[in-house]
């Protein structure tokens, strides 16, 4: 995936909006702690894999800009490419 950024500056989107969109959707990202029953959790959140499958799924992601308009990251400054899912390998 490549970030146009003078697009996204044009459209007034942070590169951080898009950054931490798809950080949320690709990762996950830490929200909170909660105590229930004497024991603490946390909270993170994190996309389902069935909506990050393909890079065409991935350009359909939401952000938004700084007047708070949601547009999808293509539209954006997101140009797709050639994803490919790397295998980790345990040592």
């Amino acid at each position: 995936m490549d970030v146009d950024r003078s697009k996204a500056k044009s459209m007034n989107v942070p590169l951080n909006n898009v950054f931490d969109t798809l950080q949320i959707y690709l990762g996950s990202a830490y929200v909170n702690d909660f105590t229930f029953l004497g024991r603490s959790f946390q909270v993170n959140a994190q996309a389902d894999s069935k909506f990050r499958v393909t890079a065409a799924d991935i350009l359909k992601l939401k952000t938004r800009s700084v007047r708070g308009e949601d547009g999808s990251l293509k539209h954006h400054g997101l140009r797709g490419g050639n994803i490919r899912a790397r295998r980790r390998h345990a040592i």
